[in-house]
């Protein structure tokens, strides 16, 4: 016989049942404190990438500077998402973040979800992926991995940047947790705040020793090469690609520049930068937008104003002093044909590149117009030469270092070991003074019949057009042509 349901004894029965099913779930999701890791994946770290033999770091026997492996590239994993998070902390923070981008999507090829049929939509970029990864730990041999190695110039990004995907799923776990959402316990926060205590504790132990003794022989391989730097030689070669941009610019006129030769004229660029002026950092550079250095060229203005930089909260906007010679070759490069819209006054030799690497292009500059023979020194050591220049005229180290201050945007706390400059309207003078005293001259801008004896130009496939149905004249000049020497600055 079935009970009735509109008897009242019958539904207080059933109530008490119900409430008793409702407890003892609630009891034993209480004894079982970790019932939420019953949802995670399993991550591990590709075993590539801890028996790869990476390959010798900065000060490592001749090395000066180590490469990242190419052949991982494939591995990497892009998340639009945090693309769009890191924009809008740019803003709140400064600085450069866009690095980041490619130290995530790098620490993302390191793992694998192994696959489950109950967990199918879980993969590597998931909040899930992070915390499993910890609370397995997972995480230790992670950080193990050879290709973390203190002394390789890309492993403070590469855990900059992991800290920063932390963050990021920290805020997005915390911001559903606010919301009810019963799949993100808020044991995910404490395993994420772990994980990041873990990365900084691990980090700090493992570089500190390590950061110490690569710092010295870089400073010590650093002074070689800046006692090896001959700074006409340097000279010299900025006047051949100040001819080599003239005549690109009276063969090309407005019309589109060949991926080769758009290559080449960011390398001439990048040389005058680099040795025809006190550069500073590249990263200022390779930023300045077309409608802003146009409407400084449109002036008398020598210099650029950056307020994007690594110190800019606390220093403001520095100043990038013009050399003549170098205001010269930003208005020629400035009448070359450019893509419709584009962004930045540097343009990348290849479509869809964001922006031109003038590391890249420099080592191109290098190459192609310094004899093998002679030091090829990049952006940071210039910078080097230039203070210890400055160490070299004066006895007084505090006086120097409260001019740095001003020249450099730095404390003098830290003079020993970072550099750039401030204040643009007073300070540009400094600048000036500062190049008259390390370079003595700065470099005079040919005319195009300077360049009449120089064999510049070969078509980029090894004919002899110039792109625009002329022959090419062979002078007596040593110039490699374009197409060829180093590399062609392709990706610059």
């Amino acid at each position: 016989m079935m009970p009735s349901t509109g008897n009242p004894l019958w539904q207080l029965l059933a109530t008490l049942c119900d409430n008793t099913a409702e407890t003892n779930k609630w009891v034993n999701t209480q004894r079982d404190k970790t019932h939420w890791m019953k949802g995670l994946p399993v991550v591990t770290v590709k075993q590539k990438y801890m028996d790869i033999i990476p390959p010798p770091a900065k000060g490592e026997g001749t090395v000066r500077r180590a490469t990242y492996p190419s052949y991982l590239i494939a591995d990497r994993v892009s998340s639009p998402e945090f693309e769009k998070y890191l924009e809008k902390e740019k803003l709140m923070r400064g600085g450069n973040l866009t690095d980041m981008v490619t130290a995530v999507q790098r620490i993302l090829g390191f793992l694998e979800v192994v696959p489950d049929a109950g967990k199918p939509n879980i993969g590597v970029k998931d909040c899930e992926t992070m915390v499993a990864l910890c609370s397995s730990k997972q995480h230790d041999k992670l950080l193990e991995s050879p290709l973390l190695k203190p002394n390789f110039f890309w492993s403070p990004d590469l855990i900059r940047g992991l800290l920063l995907w932390i963050e990021y799923h920290l805020k997005m776990a915390m911001e559903r947790n606010m919301i009810g959402d019963p799949d993100t316990p808020i044991d995910y926060k404490h395993v994420l705040e772990k994980f990041a205590r873990d990365i900084r504790e691990y980090w700090l132990q493992r570089s500190h020793p390590a950061q110490t003794e690569a710092h010295s022989k870089k400073q010590m391989s650093d002074l070689k090469i800046i006692k090896m730097i001959d700074i006409p030689v340097l000279q010299a070669a900025v006047l051949k690609g100040y001819a080599t941009l003239m005549h690109i610019s009276d063969h090309f006129g407005n019309n589109q520049l060949p991926a080769k030769i758009r290559g080449t004229v960011n390398s001439c660029m990048a040389g005058g930068i680099a040795f025809d002026t006190f550069s500073g950092r590249k990263f200022e550079w390779e930023i300045l937008t077309w409608l802003y250095v146009l409407e400084v060229l449109g002036t008398k203005q020598d210099f650029l104003v950056c307020s994007e930089h690594k110190t800019a909260s606390t220093y403001g906007s520095i100043a990038k002093y013009l050399s003549p010679g170098l205001r010269k070759a930003f208005e020629v490069y400035a009448s070359l044909w450019r893509p419709e819209g584009f962004k930045y006054f540097f343009v990348p030799a290849n479509a869809g590149t964001e922006k031109v690497s003038l590391v890249n292009a420099l080592l191109n500059f290098c190459k192609r117009f310094l004899a093998p023979n002679h030091v090829h020194p990049g952006f940071n050591v210039m910078r080097k030469l230039f203070h210890k220049g400055l160490r070299d005229v004066t006895d007084n180290d505090e006086a120097l270092k409260e001019l740095m201050v001003i020249l450099d945007a730095h404390s003098k706390a830290v003079q020993g070991r970072h550099y750039i400059l401030r204040d643009p309207e007073d300070d540009v003078k400094l600048a000036k003074q500062l190049v008259k005293v390390i370079l003595r001259t700065t470099v005079t801008f040919p005319t195009i019949e300077d360049t009449a004896d120089y064999n510049l130009l070969r078509s980029c496939s090894g004919g002899a057009g110039d792109g625009r149905g002329r022959g090419v004249r062979r002078g007596r000049g040593g110039l490699v042509g374009v197409g060829g020497g180093g590399g062609g600055g392709e990706g610059n």
